[in-house]
């Protein structure tokens, strides 16, 4: 079944995979998947399923069902404190929230910024934590929970941009 991470609340509800009483209470990221495979068993029904991220970089499904990144794609960094939004526009370009995900990884990250990774939260992410008063300083910053956003910026952060046409 094809799947955006985005769809991971409902779907673990409606497979009755989500104990009961614990909405809100674990974090709403997935606990086993291997790039975006995840196998698990519908509690009613007691059938096997087979999740597929549609972002996976693994070819699992088919190229009409994928997304992909666009190979029009262009990273760029925002100043610190800056949107993605500001950022792309600043090139000519506009930020995509789909095309975050392909670059919010620490291989990326470290592409772009001399740092340490590490997983957070938050609307400005992927980022790069520039501020030398900052306890995170020099840390770069991925996450699997936050939704991607163009328009997240902090004060002490420079964010990592996906910039299309």
């Amino acid at each position: 079944v094809p799947y955006l991470y985005e769809e991971w609340k409902s779907l673990s509800q409606m497979l009755g995979i989500q104990p009961p009483g614990t909405q809100n209470a674990i974090p709403a990221d997935i606990r086993a998947e291997h790039h975006g495979a995840v196998f698990t068993r519908d509690t009613a029904s007691k059938a096997w399923v087979l999740l597929l991220d549609r972002r996976s970089t693994k070819a699992y499904l088919p190229d009409d069902v994928r997304i992909k990144r666009r190979e029009d794609a262009q990273v760029h960094k925002a100043q610190p404190g800056r949107s993605c939004s500001a950022a792309c526009s600043e090139h000519g370009l506009r930020c995509d929230n789909e095309q975050l995900h392909f670059i919010n990884n620490c291989q990326t990250l470290k592409q772009h910024f001399e740092c340490k990774c590490a997983h957070q939260v938050g609307q400005d992410l992927p980022n790069y934590v520039s501020d030398k008063g900052n306890m995170n300083t020099a840390q770069c910053l991925v996450t699997f929970i936050s939704p991607m956003k163009c328009e997240g910026k902090h004060p002490a952060t420079q964010r990592l941009c996906a910039c299309v046409k």
